[in-house]
């Protein structure tokens, strides 16, 4: 049988899930604003509970709350310091007052006061509505990105929980226990720390997992074989080639939690990640993890469904614009390819057998319509709303079923659907809290 989990969006101000009660919690950077509430490029000083000091005469702190709410700014609610103000569009809002440190800042509710566990309880219910097994954290995390060495790590009492640093790992446990979910955690690579710091960053990291209701899973990093990311740069820089440098770091992973945490297969569990369309690579991985002795409790791929790369070629070099019936009938044609008798999905099925690894996992899945800014973008996005979608994500779960995949993580679980940044694509199953849900969210939900 197969389960399924729920990658949840980025949480940051410009976000469509509200997700903390208190909104301000949500910005990605305290700023100085001018008599008129406009942003100015120069920081506040900040105290050392780490909110702003009292602001410059004339002048104000604040932060961008909300901005990107498709004209359904959700209500704000003020409690705490008397100079707070509020300026709201029907999209964004920005949050002000003059007032220094933690005690004269105020506490923002964005639905209406209802809250649970400082979480919205409008966002953790759309969650819920997934049902999911578990909650795989990446983009909370922030874990495609650099992590911040030098800097303590982020602590569920800091104010600012949507910066580049990411959300504090006690937030996303909690959060994963509020839905009946186990956490999965993707750790940050080491980079330039020596393994002995590591070790040591990574156990104040993992500490507070020993509270989480469910065993959680860890996963070095992400995608580590995709070299948009910094991590597969610097595994690659190694001489013994980045699938044995990958094994080493995931078996430090490994000593670290078994440490921390208990044993591995009860109290914690380890996954590793392949590429769909490369088997190879998940193979060399696992065969040097082998060598170490490490075997994880899950692996396997994501299953994203994209059009077929020639109708993709076709499309971008004669500026053809698809209908949606030509794009359906693509992605079908591709995950057939995928799905079929030899095809990557089964390889990677045989890889796991092959390894003794107990568990067949996607870690993401869904569709994948990245056009950019290429004129078929406007047949991408309004595909996001279609009732083929639907039908779609039917067929994804029916395909990860019969190749008997255990669990398998939606990507992602709310994001805009009309994004007019050509850089942004579209993977969120919801558009918000109060929107009627989407085909493709109906199937995904099952």
């Amino acid at each position: 049988m197969t389960l399924y989990g729920l990658n949840p969006s980025f949480c940051t101000w410009t976000s469509r899930l509200p997700l903390f009660a208190d909104a301000i919690r949500r910005g990605r950077a305290f700023e100085l604003f001018d008599p008129s509430g406009l942003p100015l490029s120069t920081a506040p000083a900040l105290g050392p509970d780490g909110w702003p000091v009292e602001a410059p005469p004339g002048l104000s702190n604040g932060v961008r709350a909300f901005g990107d709410m498709g004209g359904r700014m959700a209500t704000i609610n003020i409690q705490g310091s008397d100079d707070v103000k509020i300026r709201t569009t029907p999209s964004s809002a920005t949050i002000t007052w003059q007032g220094g440190g933690v005690h004269r800042a105020p506490l923002v509710r964005a639905h209406a006061g209802d809250a649970v566990h400082g979480f919205s309880t409008a966002s953790i219910a759309a969650l819920a509505r997934f049902k999911p097994t578990v909650l795989r954290t990446l983009d909370w995390s922030r874990a495609n990105e650099g992590p911040s060495w030098a800097r303590p790590r982020v602590l569920p009492t800091d104010p600012l929980q949507g910066t580049d640093r990411g959300m504090a790992i006690e937030l996303q446990r909690d959060a994963a226990n509020l839905l009946k979910a186990a956490l999965w955690w993707n750790a940050p690579p080491r980079y330039s720390l020596t393994t002995d710091a590591y070790e040591a960053r990574l156990s104040q990291l993992l500490a507070p997992l020993r509270d989480a209701r469910q065993a959680p899973i860890l996963e070095l990093g992400n995608e580590l074989w995709n070299d948009a990311f910094p991590v597969h740069d610097w595994l690659a820089a190694d001489a013994a080639g980045w699938q044995v440098a990958a094994a080493r770091e995931i078996a430090t992973l490994t000593r670290v939690a078994d440490r921390v945490l208990g044993p591995q297969g009860s109290a914690w569990y380890l996954f590793v990640g392949g590429q769909l369309a490369v088997p190879s690579h998940l193979e060399k991985v696992l065969g040097a993890l082998r060598v170490l002795r490490v075997t994880p409790n899950a692996a396997g791929p994501a299953l994203y469904v994209t059009p077929l790369k020639v109708d993709k070629d076709f499309w971008d070099g004669s500026q053809y614009i698809p209908t949606q019936g030509e794009l359906s009938t693509s992605c079908d044609a591709r995950l057939f390819e995928i799905a079929g008798a030899g095809g990557v999905l089964q390889q990677h099925a045989a890889i796991c057998g092959a390894h003794g690894i107990a568990k067949f996992a996607c870690y993401e899945a869904g569709q994948s319509l990245m056009a950019g800014p290429r004129p078929w973008r406007a047949a991408a996005l309004a595909a996001q709303r279609e009732a083929w979608m639907g039908d779609l994500y039917r067929r994804i779960r029916a395909t990860a079923e019969a190749a008997g995949v255990d669990l398998l993580n939606w990507y992602s679980a709310c994001t805009n659907q009309e994004p007019t940044d050509p850089r942004v694509d579209v993977f969120g199953l919801l558009e918000g809290t109060d929107y009627s849900l989407l085909p493709k969210a109906v199937a995904a939900i099952g």
